[in-house]
């Protein structure tokens, strides 16, 4: 969901600030790996759940979400500063 409606919120800011560079390419490709391994790891952890085994994948949980967390907020960063420029 969280995949979805950012990148829907991004096309319909895209239109109208024209913000989009190759920093800002890196920072989604970021966004889009750190999404990509948050499913994944999900999906690891709904199995070891089910299967009931003893690991551990938090690191990875974490090493996940904090690419989504940092690569939204430079996303966000990058987004300000053009409709700083444009204003």
């Amino acid at each position: 969901m969280l995949g979805m409606v950012f990148f829907l919120l991004l096309v319909v800011v895209k239109k109208n600030f024209h913000f989009v560079d190759n920093k800002v390419l890196k920072y989604l490709l970021f966004y889009r790996i750190g999404l990509n391994l948050t499913v994944v790891m999900l999906v690891v952890r709904g199995v070891v759940q089910v299967l009931s085994l003893n690991v551990s994948s938090v690191v990875l949980f974490g090493i996940a979400h904090l690419i989504l967390g940092i690569s939204m907020v430079l996303v966000l960063f990058s987004i300000e500063n053009c409709i700083k420029d444009s204003f």
